[in-house]
């Protein structure tokens, strides 16, 4: 099935941009966030160092941050089961929450029925950092 994943962070002003991802059935959210990980791992093994245009500098440089896509560790395996226990873990402490179909989801045991087209978003959650002196 093909579902519309968006990742968005609470600090950030832009628009939310929308990728389309193939997914297995899954059962429950820890099920998606699992399958949501190894898609990542596997567009990162598969990405090919790219020339970079104007717009997409441009849009580095309202981030603050220009980079050139060079993968630093080429030798270093990704664990995928470390991967997903991270993942899960940041769920559970808070750092992203997870809405499909504009419905929140809090429970990683939550029974998912998706069907072709769904959205999913993620929501990067910024925490409030200073100094006490």
């Amino acid at each position: 099935m093909i579902v519309k994943i968006a990742v968005k962070s609470a600090a950030k002003r832009r628009n939310i941009e929308y990728r389309d991802y193939e997914l297995t059935a899954v059962k429950n959210l820890l099920e998606l966030i699992g399958a949501l990980v190894d898609c990542e791992i596997d567009r990162y093994e598969q990405d090919e160092l790219k020339v970079l245009s104007q717009a997409d500098i441009d849009t580095m440089l309202e981030q603050g941050k220009v980079t050139f896509g060079f993968k630093y560790r080429e030798d270093v395996v990704i664990d995928r089961s470390e991967a997903k226990r991270t993942a899960i873990e940041a769920f559970n402490d808070g750092l992203f929450v997870v809405f499909i179909n504009d419905k929140q989801i809090e429970d990683t045991n939550t029974v998912l029925s998706l069907q072709n087209n769904d959205v999913i978003v993620l929501v990067r959650l910024t925490m409030l950092a200073g100094r006490c002196f």
